[in-house]
């Protein structure tokens, strides 16, 4: 496969972040040059399982084809299956780090966020530098109600890059969590300086604002997230608060008929 079938690959796996994995082995299994086979094949949940489980009933031993079918049953949100494969993978071959990254986000989807912790951990021991693994070890730790061992995480995630918004913005809804305001609109700032078009960090940092009394910072901020998506309910919930707080009644009264007009929109 030539690089640019490769970097072609990558930008479609990026709508299904964990698809890559299984994407790039149903390529190399059925020969697949073009991405479109390909695409199509992977949005086949069934029958790209069916290719794996074909090729796995004669060739038990392939480590790569029981974690792509993993990687299948986790799109799918099959997950007590794809923990199944990832462990028969690991069982193969004791090192195999995405293996165990797919089991713990297995474990994490299907809300076993200890047992995700766990199979973290080995990752780490295996690839100590794998900030994606900090990340979502972070994201388990949050929600196991341990916001001090998931800020640690992120910390560590930002010291081996800086250009992850998720680790900004996850670390800011812990600092926030934690009541540590001031570290939250850094962090949602340092996400917005990275993702300038995401309306929801605005509406983020602007609660900040509002909650500390900050009006014209919040406003400013609901403004920018209203301009980025006229239908962010939750900014016009939000700036309607702001300006009722701030003293601007007829604005707080058109931001709410707003939230009831889009709230009467049929479900699409």
């Amino acid at each position: 496969m030539n690089s640019k079938s490769l970097n072609k690959m990558r930008r479609v796996a990026a709508r299904w972040r964990v698809r890559w994995p299984m994407i790039l082995c149903l390529a190399s299994l059925i020969g697949a040059h073009d991405v479109e086979r390909v695409e199509s094949r992977a949005d086949s949940d069934d029958e790209t399982i069916a290719t794996y489980s074909a090729t796995l009933q004669t060739d038990p031993q392939n480590t790569v084809v029981w974690r792509a079918r993993g990687f299948a049953y986790l799109a799918a949100g099959r997950y007590s299956d794809a923990i199944n494969d990832f462990t028969q993978a690991i069982q193969i071959r004791k090192d195999d780090l995405e293996a165990y990254r797919g089991r713990a986000l297995s474990h994490a989807r299907a809300g076993e966020h200890r047992q995700a912790i766990a199979d973290f951990n080995l990752c780490l021991t295996i690839a100590p530098d794998e900030e994606g693994v900090f990340v979502e070890r972070a994201r388990s730790y949050a929600a196991i109600g341990d916001p001090e061992s998931a800020l640690l995480d992120l910390n560590a995630a930002i010291a081996f890059t800086s250009e992850d918004v998720r680790a900004f913005q996850m670390r800011a809804e812990v600092n926030e969590r934690l009541k540590h305001d001031g570290a939250a609109v850094v962090d949602y700032t340092a996400a917005i300086r990275r993702d300038s078009q995401n309306a929801k960090l605005y509406v983020a940092r602007g609660r900040i604002y509002a909650r500390n009394r900050r009006y014209a910072e919040a406003l400013r901020d609901f403004d920018m997230a209203v301009r980025l998506d006229a239908a962010c309910l939750d900014a016009y919930v939000q700036r309607s608060a702001a300006r009722q707080a701030a003293g601007d009644e007829a604005g707080a009264y058109s931001d709410a008929a707003r939230v009831r007009e889009i709230s009467s929109r049929p479900a699409q």
